[in-house]
């Protein structure tokens, strides 16, 4: 597999501040619940978590900082999802000459809507434009309207989360999203098997990301959108992924970390249990 180097399990190889040992499963009643972790030692000695293995047939994944997701199918069609821009820059370079043939944007913010950055003729779907169901090549995919702030007000501003199932995975990029959904925007999300989580937000608390891991279900869920040193700069107020990892809200939960930024996901490497897939710092 791609980039693997190391599963991580609270009380075995654990990162600096975690404590359990406990890791995450669903109940019958779809809520993410602790049990004794099972997870120690390298990925090849995990029982029942096909992680060692990823068959060429999938999506690959690239995250190249901030929100900006890269996703490739097995049939070659290219989405960019939240790219930042090159100018203003926000401490990460810009692939330049970067082609694509969809673009997602989830929110107008300059860091996370630079449809005018890549090379070729891609398909833009913006903010509003995304809602509903979409089709572009040969891809359908859903736009689920949610809030960036936090606060339930007339003035909140809107924020499109995007639901694709690409190579029989089911990806969930949330953007922006400043709240756990309400029941109406779960029910239109519906479940996935792996969520890209804006874990820097300051809109959400921890625990108000974990709710939305409840509500989703994957089996991989991606940190996103954290502060790095790189970016801190231009965005002091956003947590860094330490931060969210050190949470005793995210203790007790299993941890894949890549040595690559890019990951080919399939239908057949998911994880038998909610799992944290950790990007290198870009």
């Amino acid at each position: 597999m791609r980039g693997l180097l190391l599963l991580l399990a609270c009380g075995g190889l654990a990162l600096p501040g975690l404590a359990a040992t406990t890791s995450l499963m669903r109940s019958d009643a779809n809520a993410v619940q602790p049990r004794p972790a099972e997870l120690s030692g390298t990925a090849a000695a995990v029982a029942d978590q096909p992680v060692d293995q990823a068959p060429a047939a999938g999506t690959d994944v690239r995250f190249y900082g901030h929100g900006f997701l890269y996703l490739t199918t097995s049939s070659g069609v290219r989405i960019a999802c939240n790219p930042f821009p090159q100018k203003p820059s926000i401490g990460y370079p810009f692939p330049t000459g970067l082609p694509a043939d969809i673009i997602l944007i989830g929110t107008e913010a300059v860091d996370l809507s630079a449809n005018e950055e890549f090379a070729g003729l891609p398909q833009v779907f913006r903010s509003l434009t995304g809602l509903g169901v979409n089709n572009a090549n040969g891809i359908q995919f859903r736009g689920v309207a949610t809030y960036r702030d936090g606060a339930d007000t007339r003035s909140s501003r809107g924020n499109t989360a995007y639901l694709l199932e690409l190579d029989r995975v089911t990806f969930a990029v949330l953007g922006a999203i400043g709240r756990p959904p309400d029941a109406r925007q779960a029910r239109e999300l519906g479940r996935a098997d792996v969520v890209f989580l804006p874990v820097g937000d300051p809109a959400l608390s921890v625990a108000d990301l974990w709710r939305i891991v409840t509500q989703l279900r994957p089996k991989w869920v991606v940190p996103v959108l954290y502060r790095t040193s790189a970016s801190a700069a231009v965005f002091p107020q956003l947590r860094t992924l330490d931060e969210f990892l050190s949470a005793p809200e995210s203790a007790s939960c299993p941890r894949v970390k890549l040595t690559s930024g890019n990951y080919v996901f399939t239908h057949e490497n998911l994880p038998k249990e909610t799992t944290l897939l950790i990007y290198p710092t870009p």
